[in-house]
């Protein structure tokens, strides 16, 4: 248990958190974005931002969860006459991150193994980072890529649009030379020869590898299929230049935008105002319909024919059409017959698996493309593995077969997580699905995952644009959306990682109005692992321990109130309950000390006070 809050220190924020009677001093801004953690959801000794959901430990301001690749500044904090001591000074602050050092592992020449990532985004730069820097691996490291700018924040490519390199890229070449990691561009992959665990390229010499990580991402879908999809004109958004392109090509000119997907969605939104018209077509009756669901689909459309956006739903793209004789993109004809004028189109229509180099037998593939691997980021072939867009994966909160979810911070996870497993841990993947959007300036937040949802409670307010969302399958929620209504999303995702009880609790009862709230879930489970169960015991297990709890704690209440002839259960009483009972006699008297430490403890901390030494 613990409690925490924020000051500003000659302009610096930090975040001060007492926890168990023992007070730390970190940073008060994520390392991603910025957001204001003092804001954020502490729980089990980690503080998770309001924002985007990203995770770091209290006790060392390392990061735990993602988004993000960077620790917070830490500061050491202390009790001293009754006053809170921050030991540093603000400018550890003032930097706000604290990058992870070149070490522990560094290359050693003459180290017989070869670790090779293909593709070097979120979960393959992720996957470097932490293989080098925090696992120790110290043999040669490399990492690909397709594309000839170093690895850069992807999100940003259609949420700021025609944003430049040097306000996107993640890591620069320095953090590469200084932590020993290959990084080469322009490097495409033409197959991976499993017998001989060499990758083949389009072109160069072939390097073998002792162990490998795919993580080569997903591309936009062209639409191939659709007669002119390749007029001059029409684009997809995917990577920097495709942004940087987009965003010149567009202004003042009949702009369609094929798709309500979150990237065509965006993309529309930062183009308006600089279009001379914005259409977006949808083949569903709202945007955002399956993900979101109608009622919610509606309310953001809305927001967007407000800034002059106009919508044709329940179409079709048919065919594109060229203008007259110059060749270019001149209308969008639909499947109704109707024909929109367009001198530039931008296709959301989904994103396929990069896995074309992988169409030689020996990895698994499933029928959409995409590459299986377990839990462990394994694929079927030893020392091959996979994270991020590219595969499909059992994600633990979902019991219905494997998954694919294309977010960053999902990706950043699978990346941690093929480290640990390339250097022998048998580390599962466990993290909550969070992802992210504004548009028009409206912070829309999502965390869990409801890939079949049969249920939306809507709390809040949907007119006013701050409301939360709640997506239920059966009596279970599996996901929540919310609008304008920070740290919801966060508190959400941090009571889903606890246990599956947890999402369960507060404003969601209603749609389980007939099932009786679960008390000590958490706690039992903690118990039973403790014991030497699983990290995940069956739920009915936990509901017939707890079954028994409350009915021992029902029965000593009962026979208290007896004792005690007052109507009311004094400490006193229960004491007295248990007095020849050595173990549970010893065991009350231990708890109610620490209870009156624990006070003492929280009293120091509402009358904090802060000094620098």
């Amino acid at each position: 248990m613990g409690t925490m809050k924020e000051f500003d220190w000659e302009g610096e924020r930090v975040l001060v958190v007492q926890q168990n009677g023992v007070f730390y001093a970190i940073g008060g801004k994520c390392t991603h974005y910025g957001g204001p953690l003092g804001k954020g959801v502490y729980s089990n000794g980690k503080i998770r931002c309001p924002w985007h959901g990203a995770c770091f430990n209290v006790t060392t301001g390392d990061i735990e969860d993602f988004p993000g690749l960077d620790h917070l500044p830490c500061l050491k904090a202390h009790v001293q006459h009754g006053k809170v001591i921050i030991e540093g000074q603000p400018e550890q602050l003032s930097v706000g991150k604290r990058t992870f050092p070149p070490g522990p592992g560094v290359y050693v020449e003459g180290e017989h193994q070869t670790f090779i990532i293909i593709g070097a985004g979120a979960a393959g730069l992720t996957c470097a980072q932490t293989l080098r820097n925090q696992l120790g691996f110290t043999g040669r490291l490399i990492l690909l890529s397709k594309e000839h700018h170093l690895p850069y924040d992807r999100p940003k490519i259609s949420k700021s649009l025609g944003i430049e390199e040097a306000q996107a890229i993640l890591r620069d070449r320095k953090f590469f030379k200084d932590c020993g990691i290959e990084w080469l561009p322009e490097k495409e992959v033409k197959s991976i020869n499993t017998t001989s665990r060499t990758i083949i390229f389009q072109s160069g010499s072939p390097l073998p590898f002792t162990k490998c990580l795919i993580a080569s991402g997903a591309r936009a879908r062209k639409m191939d299929g659709t007669p002119g999809f390749d007029l001059p004109g029409i684009f997809s958004l995917r990577s920097l230049d495709d942004g940087k392109e987009v965003s010149q090509q567009v202004l003042d000119k009949k702009v369609v935008v094929v798709g309500a997907s979150f990237i065509g969605m965006e993309v529309a939104a930062a183009i308006t105002g600089k279009a001379a018209k914005v259409t977006v077509v949808v083949s569903g009756k709202v945007p955002f319909e399956r993900i979101l669901g109608q009622q919610i689909g509606a309310r953001i459309m809305r927001i967007f024919e407000a800034k002059g956006v106009e919508f044709v739903l329940g179409v079709d793209v048919k065919e594109f059409q060229s203008f007259e004789d110059t060749g270019s993109l001149g209308s969008v004809v639909l499947n109704n017959g109707h024909a929109l004028e367009a001198q530039v189109a931008i296709l959301g229509v989904g994103v396929e698996p990069e896995t074309g180099f992988l169409s030689q037998p020996g990895l698994n593939l499933n029928e959409r493309g995409y590459l299986i691997v377990n839990k462990w980021m394994e694929t079927n072939v030893d020392g091959i593995f996979g994270a991020g867009d590219v595969v499909s994966f059992p994600l633990w909160l979902h019991h219905k077969g494997n998954v694919s979810i294309g977010h960053w911070q999902l990706a950043q996870a699978m990346g941690r997580c093929a480290a640990f497993n390339m250097m022998g841990s048998r580390q599962e993947l466990r993290t909550v699905p969070f992802f992210w959007s504004v548009l028009f300036d409206e912070k829309l937040r999502y965390a869990g995952y409801a890939g079949d949802f049969d249920d939306i409670v809507i709390k809040g307010n949907l007119e006013d644009l701050k409301f939360r969302a709640y997506y239920a399958q059966g009596e279970r929620i599996l996901a929540i959306a919310t609008m304008n209504s920070d740290p919801l999303a966060a508190k959400f995702a941090a009571a889903l990682e606890e246990g599956p009880e947890e999402e369960q609790e507060g404003e969601s009862q209603p749609i389980q109005a007939d099932k009786r709230k679960r008390l000590f879930s958490k706690e039992l489970r903690c118990m039973l692992y403790g014991f030497g169960d699983d990290q995940n015991p069956y739920t009915e297990t936990v509901d017939f321990l707890e079954d028994l709890v409350i009915q021992y704690i029902t029965e000593m209440t009962h026979k208290a109130m007896e004792v005690g002839k007052s109507g009311r259960v004094q400490v006193e009483d229960i004491i007295y309950m248990v007095r020849k009972d050595a173990r549970k006699y010893a065991r009350v008297r231990d708890l109610l000390n620490m209870n009156e430490e624990l006070k003492k403890a929280r009293k120091a901390f509402d009358e904090v006070k802060y000094a620098s030494v």
